[in-house]
Formats: structure tokens, sequence, C-alpha cells
């Protein structure tokens, strides 16, 4: 009766395969670390909820809640409000600091040159940092008495 023999991967190849697949695995791993990372520096998504009443003539409040999910200061500098294209009210000396993680909510009177009229449609501009970046946000929002 003959012998039959039994053979393996040689210890050369079982390396090979361990090594193929230790690297594969560390670049998924590098991959998706540097996503998750990317993530949490360079978002700009900051939720802002705006609302705009007329308080007389040629004023207006405006309500500004803003939410910062990012890791890095958000500094509101300015805001704009837009009617048909045109400017009818802006501040550009706001100084709204919204910390990492935080949201704030405040309110901003401003001059217009125009009423506002309630259940017409504006366009708030709010420009400022987030970190070292510029920012900006444009909201349409209907305006209240």
């Amino acid at each position: 009766m003959r012998k039959r023999l039994v053979r393996g991967i040689s210890s050369i190849m079982g390396t090979l395969l361990v090594l193929s697949i230790t690297i594969a695995l560390g670049g998924l791993l590098y991959m998706y670390s540097q996503g998750l990372f990317n993530n949490l520096t360079k978002s700009s998504n900051v939720p802002v909820t705006v609302q705009l009443y007329s308080a007389g003539a040629n004023e207006a409040v405006l309500y500004l809640s803003v939410q910062n999910p990012s890791n890095q200061v958000v500094q509101i500098t300015s805001v704009k409000v837009m009617y048909e294209g045109q400017v009818i009210a802006s501040n550009n000396t706001l100084a709204i600091t919204v910390p990492a993680g935080n949201t704030v909510s405040t309110y901003v009177i401003l001059s217009t040159s125009q009423a506002i009229v309630s259940g017409n449609s504006y366009t708030v501009v709010l420009s400022g940092t987030m970190g070292n970046n510029q920012f900006g946000q444009v909201v349409n929002v209907i305006a209240s008495g």
C-alpha cells in the first residue's frame, strides 16, 4: 500500500497570505479614519433657523438660532436681508459667536429701506468665519407681522 503525502500551504505562501491580509486591513482602517477625521474638521453645514418680524415702518427684528455641530468656533459677522434681489437691510458689525458643539439664539434689530410685509418671502444672507475659513449661509424666510 502506498502512503499518500498530505501537503499544505508552504510556509512562504502562508507568510505572504497573512502579510497581504494585514496590509489590506491596514489600508481600510486608514481610509476609514481619514474620512472620519475629515468630516469632523471640515463640516460646514451649520443649521440656522431664521424668523423675520416687522417692527414698524422701517424696522425689522431678525431672530437667529444657530447650531454648531462642528469642532470649530463659528463667528457670524454680518447679515443682509434681501427682497426681490435688492438689499433692504444689513448689519456688518455683528459679533455672534457659536462655540463648537453648541447652539446660540439671539435677535438683531435692523433698520430697513422699506417696510417688511408679513407673508412676503425674504432672503437672509449670513456671513462670517468657521475656524480659519469663510462661512456663508443663505436662508429663505417668510416674514411675520
